[in-house]
This record gives structure tokens, C-alpha cells and sequence, in this order.
């Protein structure tokens, strides 16, 4: 049923054991508090930006008014745009098995695939969260690391992990 949405990536001799999709309620919720953390940060750069910009050319009329106003019209118009990505993004995230590889396809407006062979698999694990749905068709998110590792900016190990947020079906 799902796996119209990775034909263009498959290979001719490979055979796809396992197809879903996430819970979008769970996946809108989680990526919605994300993007919305996101939209304040940017919100608190562009108030200040516009204050002391405003004030530079208004010679100090405009005063500190500038501020929660230009906040307020930001975050009016930056939180239904957290929820439309979250959402449209919850909509386009699938996750695949085939017997050669795992493939995680996500994005808006444009996809992204990401794939790992099944011989690099090291460890997974599935963490589940308040978001999540219970009962019949639980979710949770879904933690793959690789065994394959390379050192970060601190020259510690770090593994490659994918995270599937919100797998509908993970514990199945």
C-alpha cells in the first residue's frame, strides 16, 4: 500500500519486507513544539532587529513600542506556520525494510531519503513518549545506530543514528 512512496529508489533485486507511515497526530504535536521553540528564537531576533533599526531612523521615536509589537505580529504569523510544516511533514515521512536496507524517506516540500544497509545496523531501540499513541497501534520513536562510527567535534566516538519519530506500530 505504501510502497508507491520508494519504487523510484529501490533496487530491481530488492524486496521491501516492511512499509509505515508515523502517527501524524503524535509527529504534528512533537514537531510542532520544535518548530514553535524555533519560531521565538527567530521572533526575538527579528523584534530586536526592527526596534533598534526603527529607532536609528526615527531618531528615538519610535521608542521601545517597537518591540512587543513587531513580537506579537511574528509569533501571530510564525505559529500557524510551525503547525502547517509539522503537519505537511507528518503527512511525507515513511519509513521502509527491505531485505538489503533500511529507508527513511521525510520532507515538505521537496523529499529526502535516507537508507543504511541492513550490514551496518548496530543497534536499535524504540522510546516511547507522552505524545505517543497507546493501545492497539502504539507508536514510539524508533532509534537506529550504526555500527559504523566517526569522531565528532570533540573527538569522542559517535555512532549514526536515524530517529524515526512517532513509527506508528513500533512495538509490533
Amino acid at each position: 500500500m505504501l510502497e508507491h512512496n520508494f519504487t523510484s529508489i529501490l533496487m530491481q533485486d530488492e524486496e521491501v519486507k516492511f512499509v509505515q507511515g508515523v502517527d501524524k497526530r503524535a509527529y504534528t504535536i512533537k514537531k510542532t513544539i520544535s518548530n514553535m521553540i524555533m519560531v521565538l528564537i527567530a521572533d526575538i531576533f527579528v523584534s530586536q532587529f526592527v526596534t533598534v533599526f526603527g529607532n536609528m531612523f526615527t531618531m528615538g521615536d519610535l521608542g521601545f513600542m517597537a518591540w512587543p509589537i513587531t513580537f506579537g505580529i511574528v509569533l501571530l504569523l510564525g505559529m500557524p506556520v510551525a503547525y502547517l510544516f509539522a503537519s505537511l511533514s507528518a503527512n511525507n515521512t515513511f519509513f521502509c525494510i527491505t531485505d538489503k536496507r533500511i529507508i527513511l524517506k521525510y520532507g515538505v516540500f521537496n523529499f529526502k531519503f535516507i537508507d543504511y544497509s541492513i550490514r551496518n545496523i548496530g543497534t536499535t531501540s524504540v522510546q516511547g513518549s507522552v505524545f505517543d499513541t497507546q493501545g492497539e497501534h502504539a507508536s514510539a520513536n524508533l532509534v537506529i545506530v550504526t555500527k559504523n562510527f566517526h569522531n565528532d567535534t570533540n573527538s569522542k566516538e559517535a555512532h549514526t543514528a536515524v530517529k524515526v519519530i512517532s513509527l506508528v506500530d513500533a512495538y509490533y
